[in-house]
């Protein structure tokens, strides 16, 4: 039997079981794979719906049955082989403050708004059906306002957070990257995130070429015209809408406060200031 149907019989709960491909229901429990993982259960008028997800198919196998069912009032459980508790709540709880979260975060916050009302719409609903005092609110003025300064306090915070681990990265490599900048090493560390730039020669014509830690290459001549063009820019800032800035094989994406992005390559100043000053550009 195919899942879509597998999962119809469930929700309408025509036959007591059935089983599909590695998708079955017994009673009012559905299952991917085997017992150890329902993801759903009809209980008091509702389906209860794991919060889980697991591998692609498992995933695949919660939106059939949640496409299945969508008739009928349908919440999000830690445990679905549970009756409902304060558990649950605490974990809408979690869900609606970090929507909110994201919401301040957000540059245009109208989806998150929307997702916030859906949430505690669900939460209240949930909540009251199954008698809890608890009952969630939606973002006002106000509270948008305290979200976007802890927001942006957050933000701050993870910035110095990810500033020192990169320091502390620097450091304990710093012989790596010495060498790397010498020539005498093919390639860093692994686990050395900041982008580093040195002069090499192109093996077929020994031409001079700039060369990423992360393995691009370019022509040095387009290195330095790049180099005259975001300092240009480096006040007022740049990004690549319709205005376009081809380095060697690449494209300049923007120039910002922290340096340049360019594909997968993000470049701060004192990085490339240090490279300019040793071509005494």
């Amino acid at each position: 039997m195919n899942n879509s149907q597998v999962a119809h019989l469930w929700a309408n709960q025509s036959k007591p079981k059935a089983t599909g491909s590695h998708f079955y229901f017994t009673g009012d429990t559905i299952y991917s794979y085997g017992p150890h993982f329902p993801i759903a259960r009809h209980y008091q008028g509702a389906v209860l719906f794991t919060r889980k997800s697991y591998s692609v198919t498992t995933r695949r196998h919660i939106c059939v049955a949640s496409h299945a069912c969508s008739h009928l009032p349908v919440y999000c459980v830690n445990n679905v082989t549970r009756n409902p508790s304060r558990e649950d709540v605490a974990a809408y709880r979690s869900e609606i403050d970090s929507a909110k979260l994201n919401t301040a975060r957000a540059r245009n916050p109208e989806r998150w708004i929307e997702r916030v009302e859906r949430l505690v719409t669900e939460a209240n609903e949930f909540c009251a059906r199954f008698k809890f005092k608890t009952r969630f609110a939606g973002i006002n003025e106000g509270e948008l306002a305290e979200l976007k300064a802890k927001a942006a306090k957050e933000s701050a915070r993870k910035a110095e957070a990810t500033k020192r681990k990169a320091a502390k990265i620097e450091r304990e490599n710093a012989e790596a990257i010495a060498e790397w900048l010498l020539g005498n090493r093919l390639s860093l560390p692994y686990s050395v995130s900041k982008i580093y730039l040195r002069r090499a020669f192109r093996a077929e014509d020994h031409a001079p070429i700039l060369q990423t830690s992360r393995g691009a290459v370019v022509p040095l001549a387009d290195a330095e015209r790049a180099f005259r063009f975001i300092m240009l820019k480096r006040e007022t800032g740049w990004h690549r809408n319709g205005e376009t800035f081809r380095v060697g094989d690449f494209q300049l994406d923007a120039v910002n406060a922290q340096g340049i992005v360019a594909g997968c390559h993000r470049i701060d100043w004192k990085e490339i200031e240090r490279f300019a000053s040793t071509q005494n550009w």
